[in-house]
C-alpha cells in the first residue's frame, strides 16, 4: 500500500513539474527579451568593475578577468535562485481560496508546490540561464569548470533548492497575511545586497561580510559562483548543504502549521 501511495505521489509531482514547465513555454518569446535585458545589465556591471579595478582589485584572487567571469556566472544563476514570483502567486491562490484543490490532493502539499517551483526552474535553466551563458560566451568567453564539474553541479542544485525553499516561504506566508509582495521584495533585496550577485562578499566591510557569509542569501550567488570559478570548494559546499537541510526542515514544519490554520479558518 505504501508503494502505491508513493507512486501516486510521484505521478502528481511529475505532472506538476511538467505542467509548470509547459506553462512557461507559452511566454518564451517574452523571456528571450528578458534575457537580452539581463545580458545588458551583466555587461554594465562588467564595465563598472573593469573601470574600477584597472586589472587589479586589491583582493587576493580577484583580477579584472575573474570579476568579469563572476558577474557572468551570477547573471545566469539569478534566474535559478532569485527571479521567481511563484511565492506571490501561491499567496494569491491562498487568498482567493483556489489553493483548496491542492490541499485536498492525495500528496504532500509542500512536495506538490516545490514540484511546481522546480518545473519553472527547469524551464529557466534551459531557456534563460543557458541562453544567457551562450550570449556571454559568444561576447566575452565564459570558462567551463570541467575539472570540478561534479562540485559545480551540486552547488547549482543546492543554490536552486535554497532559493526555491525561500520562495516557498514567501507563498506560505499567505496563510497568515493577506499581502506577501513585501516579503518577496525583501527576499530580492537581501539577495542582491547580501547574496553577492554583483559585488563579491569579500569586498564588503568586515562586519557585513561576516554576517553575509552565514546567511542563506550567500548560498544563492556568492558560494556557487566561487565554486564555479575555483575560488572555494568543499567548505562553501558544506555551508550550502547545511542551509538546504535547515530550510527544508523548517519549511516542512511551517507547512504543517499552515495546514492546521487552513483547517481552522475553513471550518
Amino acid at each position: 500500500m505504501r508503494g502505491t501511495d508513493f507512486m501516486r505521489s510521484l505521478r502528481f509531482v511529475v505532472a506538476a513539474v511538467r505542467m509548470s514547465f509547459r506553462r512557461n513555454l507559452q511566454y518564451r518569446g517574452q523571456h528571450m527579451i528578458n534575457n537580452v535585458a539581463s545580458a545588458i545589465f551583466g555587461f554594465i556591471y562588467i564595465a563598472i568593475w573593469r573601470g574600477v579595478a584597472h586589472g587589479e582589485t586589491g583582493e587576493p584572487g580577484y583580477t579584472s578577468l575573474v570579476l568579469t567571469q563572476y558577474i557572468m556566472v551570477n547573471q545566469c544563476l539569478l534566474w535559478l535562485t532569485t527571479f521567481d514570483r511563484f511565492g506571490v502567486l501561491l499567496a494569491r491562490r491562498i487568498r482567493d481560496g483556489t489553493i483548496g484543490a491542492d490541499l485536498l490532493r492525495p500528496v504532500d502539499f509542500m512536495v506538490l508546490q516545490m514540484g511546481q517551483i522546480y518545473g519553472g526552474k527547469l524551464y529557466n535553466f534551459f531557456f534563460r540561464s543557458l541562453a544567457l551563458a551562450a550570449i556571454f560566451a559568444l561576447a566575452m568567453g565564459m570558462p567551463l569548470p570541467v575539472g570540478q564539474l561534479p562540485l559545480v553541479i551540486l552547488a547549482v542544485f543546492l543554490a536552486t533548492h535554497i532559493g526555491s525553499t525561500l520562495m516557498y516561504f514567501v507563498g506560505l506566508a499567505g496563510f497568515w497575511t493577506v499581502e506577501t509582495s513585501w516579503l518577496y521584495l525583501i527576499f530580492q533585496t537581501m539577495t542582491i545586497l547580501l547574496g553577492g550577485p554583483s559585488v563579491p562578499l569579500d569586498f564588503l566591510p568586515a562586519g557585513v561580510e561576516l554576517v553575509s557569509r552565514v546567511l542563506p542569501f550567500a548560498c544563492l550567488g556568492y558560494y556557487p559562483s566561487s565554486i564555479y570559478l575555483g575560488l572555494s570548494g568543499l567548505d562553501s559546499l558544506a555551508v550550502m548543504a547545511t542551509w538546504a537541510v535547515v530550510l527544508t526542515v523548517l519549511a516542512g514544519y511551517a507547512t504543517r502549521r499552515a495546514r492546521r490554520r487552513a483547517e481552522v479558518v475553513g471550518g
